[in-house]
């Protein structure tokens, strides 16, 4: 009855701040609006303050800083906001902006200022004379036009920016008089490809979302934890002349800068627009790191024990079918640590990207805080295969090894490179071992008034911190965690160490006139929020009670029996005594 009633209290409290997560918005007074926002549909909040969703969830918002002089900005939200970038638009001063055909307009005698979101584009370009498809604003996005009315003083526009949990990467060209197209083979024939709104872009990742993932849901929403991509700004005029703006992102400062060009700007037919992309985008922006004949992937880290379960890559898959497969190797020896099932792609002409997730064979075994490569590898047969993975520059990730495809070699000998592709994993944590102990680690699972009661665990997450508690046995899946049930008194805090280890952790000190109960307890080490979850806390027993406490001293136990045996003994030797001398 007490789990059911707890379980029943805890759901209305997350439904209530679920409901609130989702639908409460702050507006520039920080006031508190409750509203329901629409994917790339504008919704006004208040009259400076606007806001929407992406394809995938995550909530923008529009409106005015409310300080003098009042001037607009647009924040971008990931993942419930865990990581965000904030972008100030400082060359109109107006409060209130004008709101039609899902856009806002901010305006002044010099410039105009106009945000509306961005539909996922699948865009085709021509590159070295063949058509070639390109996947922008794949969960949408956003665009703000900065329009000029007349000629400017400066050709350098400054954008200042604040981000939470982000790192920015420059894409550069892949070639100085190509830039969309690289020969990185040297046979004559394009391998490497991108869009021209890519060059001179920024790729956006999670700042320590970089890991392999526990479950398949944390998998799904991070995947390679890549935030957003802020393409390269067009520039045109009222004549139709085009030019690409010059990108840069200073995270030091917190600035964003457009540079355009001084002459094609004094030449110009005005009022000239320039239009700054921001996208959610999810996989990298180049692709044609082939896969044919040769091993390449990036590594991770992998923050616990565990067993590898599948691994995920973002492929283009060329012209013919070709088969495929992938693999873990650990970075620190280049061991194989485990390979996946193989798969076929489609005997397909034109150019089709899409996620492709393989089954690994057997339990590859992973270790915590270790960083491991995954890797894909793909057939080269016929000669003109073209299977690549897709990726964004940056970081220093990269990992491949030129080799016929067959048998996976072990170790492999990767060359070092900067890019990180489009490739995740996820794995089933190792079990955690919670052991109630005495004061040196010995295991005990009775004990008696005046003693002390220990804890001790492997397996948790590393460096992270759980609340331990004594529980009536016993404690279920999804069951609340009640105070007044801890004999203790109280919930202690415990810090992993790298290995996701603590303890031997004083939990109770048993009062010496405790009255013997035989009660029976559960240990739980809880990642603080209250209820048990197998996933992520640790409990010493799963089948029968952790602990039973308080139980007779053992020494006064084995004083009562033997007293109680020297009294059977004399009675014994009396009733034959007696028995002799009257019988």
């Amino acid at each position: 009855m007490k789990t059911q009633l707890c379980s029943a209290l805890f759901v209305v409290i997350l439904s209530l701040a679920l409901f609130g997560t989702l639908n409460a918005f702050a507006d520039s007074n920080g006031a508190t609006v409750v509203t329901n926002f629409e994917e790339l549909k504008i919704k006004e909040i208040n009259p400076t303050a606007y806001a929407f969703k992406s394809l995938d969830g995550d909530v923008i918002e529009i409106g005015s800083e409310r300080h003098s002089p009042p001037q607009p900005y647009l924040r971008l939200n990931r993942w419930d906001g865990e990581a965000s970038l904030k972008v100030d638009v400082p060359y109109v001063e107006q409060n209130v902006p004008d709101f039609f055909d899902n856009r806002l307009k901010w305006s002044n005698d010099a410039y105009e200022v106009d945000f509306y979101p961005k539909e996922p584009a699948d865009i085709s370009e021509e590159i070295a004379g063949k058509e070639f498809r390109f996947m922008i604003n794949e969960n949408g996005g956003v665009e703000f036009d900065l329009i000029l009315k007349e000629k400017p003083d400066t050709n350098v526009f400054r954008f200042p920016i604040e981000s939470k949990g982000l790192k920015f990467y420059y894409q550069p060209a892949l070639h100085p008089e190509h830039p969309t197209w690289a020969d990185t083979d040297g046979d004559g024939a394009p391998d490497l490809f991108t869009s021209e709104c890519v060059v001179g872009s920024y790729a956006v990742y999670h700042e320590t979302q970089d890991k392999i993932w526990k479950t398949r849901e944390e998998a799904e929403k991070y995947k390679t934890g890549k935030a957003f991509h802020i393409y390269r700004p067009k520039v045109h005029d009222a004549g139709g002349k085009e030019t690409w703006g010059e990108l840069n992102i200073d995270e030091t400062k917190g600035v964003l800068t457009v540079t355009i060009d001084r002459y094609w700007l004094d030449n110009a037919v005005y009022p000239v627009t320039i239009d700054p992309n921001f996208g959610y985008a999810i996989v990298g922006g180049t692709y044609g790191a082939l896969l044919n004949s040769q091993i390449r992937g990036s590594w991770f880290t992998c923050p616990e024990s565990g067993t590898a379960v599948s691994l995920s890559m973002y492929i283009n898959d060329g012209w013919t079918a070709e088969h495929i497969k992938g693999a873990i190797y650990k970075k620190s020896d280049n061991s194989l640590v485990g390979d996946t099932e193989e798969e076929t792609t489609p005997d397909d002409p034109t150019f089709e990207h899409e996620w492709y997730t393989f089954n690994f064979f057997g339990s590859p075994s992973l270790s915590n805080n270790e960083d491991y490569y995954l890797v894909g590898w793909a057939s080269k047969t016929p000669s003109d295969a073209f299977t690549s993975l897709y990726y964004d520059e940056g970081s220093g990730k990269e990992g491949y090894q030129e080799i016929s495809y067959g048998t996976w070699p072990n170790p492999w000998t990767p060359t070092i490179g900067n890019r990180r592709f489009s490739i995740y994993c996820t794995y089933t944590p190792s079990a955690a071992i919670v052991t109630s102990c005495d004061s040196a680690g010995n295991e005990v699972n009775q004990f008696a008034p005046g003693e002390s009661v220990y804890v001790k665990a492997t397996g948790l997450a590393p460096d992270t911190s759980y609340k331990i508690w004594i529980q009536d046995n016993p404690v279920n899946e999804g069951e609340l965690l009640v105070t007044a049930e801890d004999p203790s008194g109280a919930q202690e805090i415990e810090t992993t160490d790298g290995s996701g280890n603590f303890g031997p952790a004083l939990i109770w000190e048993i009062p010496a006139g405790a009255t013997v109960t035989h009660h029976e307890y559960d240990i739980v080490v809880d990642g603080q929020n209250g209820v048990y979850n197998a996933a992520d806390d640790g409990l010493d027993s799963a089948t029968v009670a952790g602990i039973v406490a308080p139980i007779p001293d053992v020494s006064a136990l084995i004083l009562f029996v033997s007293g109680l045996i020297l009294v059977l003994v004399y009675r014994v030797y009396r009733r034959r005594y007696k028995e002799e001398v009257m019988g």
